[in-house]
């Protein structure tokens, strides 16, 4: 297997199982406190964690450096992921968790979109048919009738055409910035738009008990998850990592077994069987690829 394609696809699949926290995590501590408020101390240990990161490998004052010459692109991504989040976070709120997240795979379908339109990427016929069977699994398990509000529902969509705008920002610049400087900065300024929101109109007090989700949170979510999923953009196209990214549902359910002692339903399991096929058919695909083009 192509080694490139292979460190791409491994720090997407980490990115699955380190995001399904974020939505447990969340919603735990989104029943007391505010999004805006609940992004500050998010943010703040989840950007904690990027300086430590970078101190240990002693890139911290190239860090800064890229900060200061790619100001500009790291405003905007800083800009359009703060609403993306307020947003997601707005639905966990509202609903399921476990919901949410299958609904804001919906970004799989806008990242392919936007990366043929903006990005020229391109699919197989192999790769096509894997795509089409991971997005009907996801699809099939995204499907909850009567569970999930509409208010919910266009959040979790506004949350995921947002993000797939910064995926394909981030991918389009990916070659020229370190993609972990996208994530830090990332955190870094969703800090700051979310704490000028909560020193305008809000409270940023909370009960000790919500610091430890937060943290484990902040860990698993912002830091990892983001951290890996930036790395696989620097190796795969943006709409074959979020391919791969959409077995995040799978994990998800899995820690809600695990965690929240909940039971998955006979569809939940089957949309979470086609999605491993779909993933499966995909790198079998590429596969096919690029021994072709060797030949």
């Amino acid at each position: 297997m192509n080694k490139y394609f292979l460190k791409g696809i491994t720090f997407a699949f980490l990115s699955s199982l380190f995001g399904s926290y974020l939505f447990i995590f969340s919603k735990k501590v989104l029943f007391t406190i505010t999004p805006e408020t609940f992004c500050v101390y998010y943010y703040l240990f989840s950007s904690l964690f990027f300086t430590i990161y970078f101190l240990g490998k002693g890139e911290i004052r190239n860090s800064i450096k890229s900060g200061f010459k790619n100001f500009k692109i790291f405003l905007l991504i800083g800009v359009i992921e703060f609403l993306s989040v307020i947003s997601l976070f707005s639905a966990v709120k509202l609903t399921d968790p476990t919901v949410v997240s299958f609904f804001n795979n919906t970004q799989t379908l806008f990242i392919i979109l936007l990366g043929c339109f903006f990005l020229k990427e391109k699919f197989n016929k192999i790769e096509i048919v894997g795509g089409v069977i991971t997005f009907s699994g996801v699809l099939m398990m995204s499907y909850n009738e009567g569970k999930t509000t509409l208010i919910a529902t266009l959040l979790t969509l506004l949350s995921a055409i947002l993000f797939a705008i910064t995926a394909t920002i981030t991918k389009k610049f990916s070659e020229k910035i370190n993609p972990t400087h996208f994530a830090y900065f990332r955190s870094l300024l969703i800090l700051l738009f979310s704490l000028i929101l909560v020193l305008m109109n809000g409270n940023i007090s909370i009960e000790n008990q919500a610091v430890k989700y937060i943290l484990l949170g902040a860990f698993f979510g912002p830091f990892l998850n983001i951290l890996f999923y930036f790395k696989s953009l620097k190796f795969l196209e943006a709409s074959k990592t979020s391919l791969i990214r959409a077995s995040l549902p799978l994990f998800v359910l899995l820690n809600s077994i695990i965690i929240l002692s909940m039971r998955p339903s006979f569809k939940e399991i089957l949309g979470g069987l086609i999605i491993i096929i779909g993933l499966l058919i995909l790198v079998l695909g590429h596969e096919k690829e690029v021994k072709s083009e060797i030949s």
